[in-house]
């Protein structure tokens, strides 16, 4: 009895070498059942053309859309709102006006990579006509430009897919506006009707107008489209768009008045 309690509790060298294998190869197999993480269907990268611009001046860049899968992603979007893009702080929020009317149309995002030209705004989202806590008043030409200090990119996109990456945002230092014209300058006016074909049950919806001269950005109006835009301008060539990207070109002569149309296409 003695014995066999003795040869019971004796390891024995090749027992510890088979074990050590067993164990070796369950780690192993662990290793290899282990599932990679998942890959975003979608990434998305920006790219700007300056980091350092005047209050007022518009920053261009580029928004790139990767599509990490091999099959084609449809998306379901309202023209423009694909991909927007602005500066934020901790003081100043992005908060665009998104059009809540019904959008026809899809986007058919091929695998590999896409380019998309945007314009980042040194303007604030909004203004008031009246004083509002933590809203700035509007001006001559609409809404206010940025102050002066460090934003960051703020990306927000419409329709696409669950599990998309979003940007690393950029940082952009907003540094002292350009002078206005002042009002007491020879002038023109500009009226811009830029009405929706039709309105949404819950009224008619909202529409941005935004007034160019050259690349600078001078001023975003926001309104519901049922009244008409009027801008008082120094003599000029200027570009008018609505948010839709429907623009006209409009040259202004000290003391005419010119009317411009930018109605959207009914369908």
């Amino acid at each position: 009895m003695r014995a066999n309690a003795e040869r019971r509790g004796t390891w024995r060298p090749a027992s510890i070498v088979l074990m050590i294998v067993l164990l070796v190869g369950g780690l192993l197999a662990g290793c290899g059942s282990t599932s990679a993480v998942a890959r975003a269907p979608v990434t998305i990268k920006v790219k700007l053309d300056r980091t350092s611009i005047p209050a007022g001046v518009a920053i261009l860049g580029t928004v790139t859309l990767s599509n990490n899968t091999s099959k084609t992603i449809a998306i379901h979007s309202c023209p423009g709102d694909l991909v927007m893009i602005g500066l934020t702080n901790n003081e100043v929020p992005y908060n665009p006006a998104v059009a809540t009317n019904a959008c026809v149309g899809t986007v058919k995002l091929k695998p590999g990579e896409h380019h998309i030209s945007v314009t980042v705004e040194t303007f604030y989202t909004n203004c008031m006509v009246r004083p509002s806590s933590g809203r700035p008043i509007c001006t001559l030409f609409g809404i206010p430009p940025l102050p002066t200090g460090h934003y960051w990119t703020k990306v927000i996109t419409q329709g696409l897919p669950k599990g998309t990456t979003g940007p690393a945002p950029v940082m952009v230092t907003v540094t002292t506006p350009e002078p206005s014209v002042p009002i007491s300058t020879p002038h023109g006016t500009v009226v811009v009707n830029a009405p929706y074909c039709s309105a949404t049950r819950a009224g008619p919806p909202r529409v941005a107008v935004a007034l160019w001269q050259g690349r600078n950005l001078l001023g975003v109006v926001d309104g519901d489209g049922r009244s008409p835009f009027v801008f008082r301008l120094a003599p000029g060539r200027y570009i008018v768009q609505r948010g839709d990207r429907k623009q006209a070109a409009v040259n202004v002569h000290v003391g005419d008045t010119k009317h411009v149309k930018l109605v959207a296409a009914c369908t």
